[in-house]
């Protein structure tokens, strides 16, 4: 859910011929602080919500990587593999 706000926070600021220049997000574990009880809230999840599930971002970097070099890196630091 952190990476799909992420993804849609640049999307709505992107002015290019596409929906996005950014489709995917990568978000470290350690940047989750909390859990968001979706049950709770009746599936009503608030920006005020997710921001106090993860910690404070100063800023968001997007940037170009083959598909097949982001495949390369994860494997590279996969534990599934071991």
């Amino acid at each position: 859910m952190v990476a799909d706000a992420f993804v849609q926070y640049v999307s709505d600021l992107y002015d290019g011929k596409f929906w996005t220049d950014s489709p995917i997000a990568i978000v470290p574990g350690t940047m989750i602080k909390s859990n968001i009880n979706a049950s709770s809230l009746q599936g009503q999840i608030m920006a005020e919500d997710l921001s106090n599930a993860v910690d404070d971002i100063s800023q968001l970097i997007t940037f170009e990587i083959q598909g097949s070099d982001l495949l390369k890196y994860v494997i590279e630091r996969s534990d599934l593999l071991k």
